[in-house]
């Protein structure tokens, strides 16, 4: 529903169905809106604008390094005379790693696609965070959107173990329907993970703005202390 996906639309899938992105995002995320999955056995680059173009697909769901890959393509392929029809081409699905808002820029310019970018965790089942369609191009590609319906979001400082106010970074964490129980037969890790009555550690560094736009900004584990500040390989 957040995704906006129809009946209509016409989903390629390179993603492995070990992986929660393939498995979940794409297999139930078609099954429940009635759309065509378009199953491919691995990525290849040349391969998936090759289906784009034969099977007039609607939305791509790939990490942001593949849509460098493809982009690469079409470059290289243009010059060499060969241009892909990707005017089926509508919703680049994409998140798992930092996006530069150029790559999206990319994206849009050469392959026609409006960017839906997420947050998620294989312990969240795993979509916490989504872009809205409609959004602008600004926030879709410069932050991973807003918490999706019966889903809670905070962001902790990890220094006091309290909220953060808004806008200051901190650690993002995630309670609702969607956590999982715990990790199999590791119930320490499973203690430090699940705490506070069930707030889910992500051990990703966050923002939120005061329309509860998430922005993914390092990883809590890198961080260093050093002469009681907290510094971030990000900075």
């Amino acid at each position: 529903l957040r995704a906006g996906f129809t009946q209509g639309d016409r989903m390629l899938s390179p993603m492995p169905l070990f992986h929660t992105a393939g498995c979940v995002c794409n297999v139930l995320g078609c099954l429940a809106a009635g759309a065509t999955l378009i199953e491919m056995p691995s990525f290849d680059a040349r391969r998936t604008l090759e289906l784009i173009e034969s099977e007039r697909a609607t939305i791509l769901n790939g990490a942001p390094t593949m849509f460098v890959r493809m982009i690469d393509i079409i470059e290289e392929d243009s010059k060499r005379g060969r241009a892909y029809d990707l005017g089926s081409f509508k919703t680049c699905f994409t998140g798992g790693t930092t996006i530069l808002p150029a790559q999206m820029q990319q994206v849009k310019d050469r392959m026609g696609a409006d960017p839906l970018v997420i947050f998620g965790m294989t312990e969240t089942s795993p979509l916490v965070t989504m872009t809205l369609p409609g959004d602008s191009f600004e926030l879709c590609a410069g932050t991973a959107g807003k918490a999706l319906p019966h889903t809670d979001i905070r962001i902790v400082d990890p220094a006091k173990n309290e909220v953060a106010p808004i806008g200051q970074q901190g650690e993002l964490q995630i309670r609702g329907y969607l956590t999982m129980m715990g990790y199999y037969k590791l119930p320490e890790r499973t203690e430090e993970t699940i705490v506070d009555g069930g707030w889910l550690r992500s051990g990703d560094l966050a923002t939120m703005d005061a329309q509860g736009y998430v922005r993914i900004t390092g990883r809590l584990k890198d961080m260093i202390i050093r002469g009681g500040e907290n510094i971030y390989p990000a900075e």
